[in-house]
């Protein structure tokens, strides 16, 4: 049975396969004092622990099946896009059960805390039905416990908070529950904190994420893409990325001692404590498409070269004369970007520039990438360098482990820039993050060294490539400024088509509601408003225009774009529920487009005088 197993997980489940491999089973821990599988009275294996004396049934001694069966009912999967978090494999009865009254969309994520008992399922039980499910995830302690933490972010996702059930395995909750609390309850928090953050940043920078897309349109001529710079940059150049934390004082005399050794990239916040101790860096990046121009340079002008986003703040993109390395081209560009230069990696975009720089650094191939200024935590209550107390988040944290054993106090927000370090760590192997500060946050994965000892004196001919860097030509040409105006007038012209369809769509949504609450759902009227909002809609999201504000649309609806996704029992209830998101839906379409008409009149405008 293990062998037939073995042979559908290499199929179905590569990376778990893998892992199994590599895995020595002599060096685990035990956690059990005897695993036992006997029949029950109808026929079926099922098993039996023994921990602490105590033996522990995991089925019914009668009739196991029958009783999965029973189990999974109190369970109800009417919600679109269900995601079942469950605790404990098993033998595989309960999680058979749960697929098979799932749904085509959903997800089951199982984490199993014992090693031993998922040998013995794989040794004893015919797994190859849930081994093949493509919705069957599972992450098991000391062989694959990052492939249970991977998914758990999605699944916290803002449109699934209502749909995610939590289910353990019958017997686990007295065999494991440390490892509940520890680890299983532990990771849910965590991520249903970070969910939290992302919906809050959504929430915060869709509009200027939108708006400044096309306000930075005429900013662009000169740029260059990120995929250009990729294709001669030398990977066997080391990076230094510093941050803005107190520690960056302690490396000033470093980074001068390096500076042409290694590419030395800020993030926009240390920008002006570099060039006020004499410090350029090669680069700077900027992110946020809200940050505060005193929070980039007090300089008029800035001609270091910058790695933005296509919605990075139009201040900053203003101030920045410097060539500018777009890495992010929202919506909107992307297609004229594939057009240009047949591929465009947009980087996945972050809360901290940190992170968004080091994803830059892994995408063109960077093998060493060393952290200065990176240090998550308070120094007293100073947050950045130069005795700054900045908290925009608050102060609200915890103690978390320090460079040397101790402990340090970190800010939320902080925290979780923690935990994308030590995931980037787990996934990519093949680059070496060091870790340069004495103090602060301890990045489990990093290497501790200190920054002259990690470049060393190499001549990595930095200013080789920098030279080439300036004979990159610009990503877009002069004609395509003539093309993008007049795509811009077109679609402003579609705007005012969408607007005028979405007001149609809520004036349906109110009669419909009035009908429900009249208690006339059966009715010609009711089918007949029906069918209009479903071809507004449909005619909405079809239009290519419309999935540039589909994130903007979502952050203005908030708390009725989660209703959309949940279901009632009461079929009254579900039907308002509907209208009601429909309506909010409508609504959401006709202010995103008042917001977005005036920014693309003027972008047009400005495109006129440039390209007269």
């Amino acid at each position: 049975m293990y062998s037939k197993n073995l042979n559908i997980i290499e199929k179905y489940k590569p990376s778990l396969f893998q892992k199994l491999a590599e895995l020595d089973i002599d060096k685990l821990e035990k956690k059990t004092e005897k695993i036992e599988n006997m029949p029950a009275r109808d026929g079926n294996l099922i098993t039996v622990v023994t921990k602490d004396g105590k033996a522990i049934r995991l089925n019914s001694a009668f009739r196991p099946l029958e009783e999965a069966h029973k189990w999974v009912q109190q369970y109800k999967f009417n919600n679109m896009n269900n995601h079942v978090t469950m605790y404990g494999m098993g033998n595989g009865y309960f999680v058979r059960e749960l697929l098979s009254n799932m749904q085509e969309q959903d997800y089951l994520l199982v984490y199993e805390p014992c090693t031993e008992l998922f040998l013995n399922a794989l040794h004893n039980f015919d797994l190859e039905d849930i081994f093949k499910d493509s919705r069957f995830i599972i992450g098991v302690e000391k062989i694959n416990e990052f492939d249970f933490h991977k998914p758990l972010k999605a699944i916290y996702g803002m449109e699934n908070l209502s749909n995610v059930k939590f289910v353990v395995h019958s017997g686990y909750d007295k065999l494991f529950q440390r490892e509940f609390n520890e680890y299983f309850k532990k990771e849910i928090i965590q991520s249903a904190e970070s969910a939290r953050v992302e919906y809050n940043t959504l929430l915060k920078l869709a509009i200027s994420t939108l708006k400044n897309q096309f306000i930075n349109i005429p900013m662009l001529r000169d740029s260059i893409s990120i995929t250009q710079l990729k294709e001669i940059w030398n990977s066997e150049v080391p990076a230094i990325v510093v941050a803005a934390g107190p520690s960056l004082a302690d490396s000033l005399e470093k980074l001068k001692w390096i500076k042409g050794k290694a590419v030395i990239v800020a993030v926009d916040r240390s920008l002006q404590y570099l060039l006020d101790h004499g410090i350029k860096p090669d680069f700077v990046t900027t992110l946020d498409p809200e940050k505060s121009l005193q929070q980039f340079s007090t300089e008029e002008s800035v001609d270091i070269p910058m790695f933005c986003l296509t919605a990075s703040q139009p201040l900053i993109m203003e101030r920045q004369v410097g060539r500018k390395i777009i890495c992010w081209s929202g919506y909107y560009l992307y297609k004229d970007y594939l057009e240009m230069l047949g591929d465009f990696p947009d980087v996945h975009l972050s809360g901290s520039v940190a992170t968004f720089t080091v994803q830059i650094l892994e995408y063109l191939g960077i093998k060493k990438i060393c952290l200065v200024g990176q240090d998550l935590s308070f120094h007293g209550e100073v947050t950045h360098v130069g005795d700054v107390v900045s908290n925009p988040c608050g102060t609200a944290g915890k103690l978390v482990n320090g460079i040397g054993g101790t402990k340090v106090f970190s800010r939320y927000d902080w925290i979780e820039f923690i935990k994308w370090f030590e995931d980037f760590i787990e996934v990519h192997p093949e680059i070496t993050i060091i870790d340069t500060k004495k103090e602060g946050a301890l990045i489990k994965g990093s290497v501790l060294m200190d920054l002259e000892q990690a470049i060393g004196d190499t001549d990595h001919q930095v200013e080789t490539l920098m030279e080439q860097f300036k004979e990159i030509p610009p990503a877009f040409t002069r004609e395509y400024f003539q093309t993008i105006q007049d795509r811009l007038v077109s679609d402003k012209d579609r705007l005012v088509k969408m607007k005028k369809k979405a007001k149609e769509g809520v004036g349906y949504c109110a009669d419909l509601i009035r009908l429900v609450k009249q208690g006339k759902v059966q009715s010609k009227s009711v089918d007949s408003k029906v069918g209009k909002v479903k071809e507004i809609t449909n005619y909405l999201k079809a239009l290519e225009f419309y999935k540039m504000l589909d994130d903007l649309v979502i952050a203005t609806m908030e708390q009725s774009y989660v209703k959309v996704f949940s279901t009632k029992e009461d079929e009254k209830e579900n039907l308002l529920n509907i209208f009601d998101s429909s309506r909010s839906f409508f609504e959401a379409v006709v202010e995103v487009v008042n917001l977005i008409e005036p920014v693309m009149a003027e972008t047009i405008h400005k495109l006129e005088e440039q390209n007269s």
